[in-house]
């Protein structure tokens, strides 16, 4: 921008850059409800600062949660109006619905019909909210649908006001407290870019296995989510170790392991799976393998 530096001194023509003062993560964290807008602010400059950033639309504070659960509710919306979605969701809950385990194809097959007809609407859509709970209550949500992986479209990222307060997680017997800090927050934002960029990009495996828009509606569901959720905690545990301290390590250490637990590979019934899909699961499961021995070390620690 060109500026005169003053109306009485000599008039210099130059480039002016405006250097605003740098939002510490106390300033953040001082901000409770967000009325001075610092907590946005400082979301902002954390994406900036991320080289996985440029896969982000934008990154939004929602303090309550209410502002995820409109989202979620808009894309319910488009789930239903989008053939290729609705068909892909409907088939996903026959197939795991308990209620249906012991139906034949048949039946199953009759129960889609229905839940995509104007008489099983209602009941389509029941389905679809029960997933919101788990999203509203997440500490962070990078915003997409399933056909979104490997489309070139930036997702928006939402950060719940949960990251502002004392983490306490558990799994099986294990609990952990975390106390939050500018190190934990940028881990779990990591976890939601590398979502962003996997949105972005596709998920390229190597050895010619990707996962992208022309093939991920295919994809046997429960594979999808292990490889996506994988991925994510593999890439923020990956951060953490590079740049961040310890008790950031063991957080996103303790991330991987709970993710494992509820999305992993045992959640995935490889016999059901084609032989493309059984190479994808095979190279994420050796992806995650490779933190065993971490794992491990973790684990021994709550025995001593």
């Amino acid at each position: 921008m060109d500026v005169l530096v003053s109306s009485c001194a000599p008039a210099i023509k130059g480039t002016f850059t405006a250097t605003l003062p740098k939002i510490t993560f106390e300033n953040a964290l001082a901000d409770k409800d967000n009325l001075k807008g610092l907590r946005q602010k400082y979301l902002e400059q954390l994406l900036a600062e991320s080289s996985y950033g440029q896969y982000a639309h934008s990154v939004v504070y929602d303090h309550d949660g209410k502002v995820v659960r409109e989202a979620a509710l808009e894309d319910i919306e488009k789930i239903i109006s989008t053939q290729k979605l609705a068909e892909y969701h409907a088939s996903n809950y026959v197939r795991y619905n308990y209620r249906l385990f012991n139906k034949s194809d048949e039946e199953k097959e009759k129960k889609k019909t229905y839940l995509l007809s104007p008489d099983g609407e209602r009941e389509f859509r029941e389905s679809l909210a029960d997933s919101i709970g788990g999203t509203v209550n997440a500490l962070a949500w990078c915003r997409s649908l399933a056909s979104d992986i490997g489309s070139k479209i930036k997702p928006i990222i939402y950060v719940s006001g949960k990251v502002f307060e004392t983490l306490e997680m558990g799994v099986l017997n294990l609990k952990e407290k975390f106390y939050l800090s500018e190190d934990i927050l940028k881990a779990i934002l990591e976890h939601e870019l590398m979502h962003a960029y996997d949105d972005y990009s596709g998920m390229d495996l190597g050895n010619g296995l990707k996962i992208d828009s022309l093939n991920v509606l295919s994809l046997d569901p429960k594979l999808l989510n292990f490889v996506f959720e994988a991925r994510a905690y593999l890439h923020a545990h990956e951060f953490a170790k590079a740049r961040l301290g310890s008790q950031t390590q063991r957080f996103t250490l303790f991330s991987l392991f709970t993710g494992e637990y509820y999305n992993g590979a045992h959640t995935v019934d490889e016999t059901s799976l084609t032989q493309f899909q059984k190479q994808i699961f095979k190279t994420q499961q050796g992806e995650v393998e490779k933190a065993y021995p971490e794992i491990e070390k973790m684990l021994k620690s709550y025995k001593n």
